[in-house]
């Protein structure tokens, strides 16, 4: 059906991060290029960004060698594969510790992805009230 408004409404950015999420865990590739239409300042840019994050990061698990070979890699793909099964406390505690340990690990990957995941979840979920004070400790100690 989103398939359908898409292609009758191409500039429908709701229908394209609707459509982004669907695929997100088939099929992050597929999100990535849903979500590259949608430019900063429209309604629906932050969901676009947050879609992003993840999607980049579950392309990670396709090529894990590719990430750089640090100590911290396995506790990094050990993240993105909790936030996949939507273990989002378990993937915020792993992605918490590389940013402990190397903050600037993927590209400050690390911090997107606790942003993404708290944007995700929204400000008001108790996961983000709870693992908000310990991401701040992390990116300023």
């Amino acid at each position: 059906m989103l398939d359908g408004v898409l292609t009758a409404e191409p500039d429908n950015e709701q229908a394209a991060v609707c459509l982004a999420r669907t695929w997100l865990d088939e099929d992050p590739g597929q999100s990535l290029e849903l979500l590259k239409p949608i430019e900063p300042g429209t309604e629906y840019h932050d969901s676009a960004v947050v879609l992003r994050t993840i999607a980049e990061l579950f392309l990670h698990l396709d090529t894990p060698e590719n990430l750089e070979d640090t100590p911290v890699r396995p506790v990094y793909v050990q993240a993105i594969e909790h936030l996949r099964r939507e273990e989002y406390d378990l993937a915020l505690q792993r992605f918490i510790e590389v940013l402990e340990k190397n903050r600037a690990y993927d590209d400050d990957g690390a911090r997107r992805s606790c942003v993404a995941i708290f944007g995700m979840l929204g400000e008001d979920h108790p996961t983000t009230r709870q693992y908000r004070r310990a991401f701040s400790n992390a990116l300023y100690a």
